[in-house]
């Protein structure tokens, strides 16, 4: 069991100093009309988020654009500069389906593959965790495990228990921050009332489907009309695998300067939605929206088990939240388990 404090909410501010000493912070803050993750200059500027942030976590680690290198100089010499490395921040407000959404990310890149931005940028993050107590309209974690309790990944996991938090440390640097704010250790009531809390806010989620058995029944059942039909719904606009946190695909294009004195390689989010991704030399392999809706669906729910042993789905419900279409993927899931 962790080791577990009381936090008064009127000391929220107090933690947020001595975060914001040496960090860059970050939280949810109220955005026009929608709440996002974004730079947080005073505690006061924090605001509640129910359900997940229009912002997903994974831009402050993989962001959209970023420079990977730039070359200069002249009559072919060049010299490198290498990219600016992340600066260290702390996240405040981390919903448990992003803490595993982070958890996948670091399999796909930090596995195999090490991509030294995100290791960097992981490595200088502090975390504090917000255990989901309400939930919106489209979360699902319970169908994947995955909330509304966050388990592990976190440096402070905060519970809201009315005019108090419950704050469990999940690593040393929590610890020394709990310590230097000498918080009083959490009374078993406390732990009593998060149960209670968190186990209503799972009630209070709407039923997805059984989650065993969900990559066997799609790949058994590529040809189901459903998803056609609802492929003709999709605009192919990308915005549910940009609004994803597990979503991890990039392009790289160089950037060459006229004259050519200087080369900039970036990167930048690439989504498999969109027609151009399956775009090679002479020939799309995808030509089709019913079949990248397809890959979209089944990446996150057959391919990604055997990838990383995980499911690319978190529950987060952003896809549905954000798509102009209102296309939910547990209802395609439901129509070929219910024809099959």
């Amino acid at each position: 069991m962790a080791e577990a404090f009381a936090l008064r909410k009127e000391q929220t501010g107090r933690l947020f100093e001595l975060l914001a000493e040496d960090r860059l912070m970050i939280g949810p803050v109220s955005q026009r009309g929608a709440v996002v993750l974004g730079p947080v200059a005073r505690a006061n500027d924090l605001v509640d988020c129910i359900g997940s942030a229009a912002t997903p976590i994974k831009r402050f680690f993989h962001p959209p654009m970023q420079r990977v290198f730039m070359a200069y100089g002249e009559n072919g010499r060049f010299a490198l500069e290498n990219p600016l490395e992340p600066q260290k921040q702390a996240i405040f407000g981390v919903h448990p389906c992003d803490l595993h959404a982070l958890r996948y990310l670091d399999r796909a890149l930090v596995h195999d593959f090490r991509d030294p931005f995100y290791e960097e940028a992981r490595r200088k993050t502090f975390i504090v965790a917000a255990n989901c107590t309400e939930v919106a309209e489209n979360c699902h974690c319970v169908s994947y495990g995955t909330g509304p309790e966050a388990s592990d990944g976190f440096d402070m996991a905060l519970t809201d228990l009315g005019d108090r938090y419950l704050v469990e440390v999940g690593s040393e640097a929590g610890l020394d921050v709990a310590e230097r704010m000498a918080l009083p250790a959490a009374a078993e009531e406390d732990r009593e009332t998060k149960r209670e809390r968190l186990s209503a806010a799972a009630a209070r989620m709407r039923p997805c489907f059984d989650a065993a058995g969900v990559a066997e029944l799609l790949a058994g059942n590529y040809r189901h009309l459903a998803w056609r039909e609802e492929a003709a719904r999709c605009l192919g606009c990308g915005n549910c695998a940009m609004a994803c946190p597990t979503c991890y695909c990039y392009n790289v294009i160089d950037k060459i300067a006229i004259p050519p004195d200087r080369v900039e390689r970036m990167r930048f989010w690439d989504v498999c939605l969109l027609q151009e991704f399956a775009e090679v030399h002479g020939a799309n392999f995808r030509p089709e929206r019913e079949a990248r809706f397809q890959q979209f669906v089944c990446h996150k729910l057959v391919y990604s088990l055997d990838q990383y042993g995980m499911f690319g789905c978190v529950g987060c419900g952003r896809c549905m939240t954000w798509c102009p279409a209102d296309i939910d993927y547990r209802e395609t899931v439901n129509r070929i388990r219910e024809g099959q």
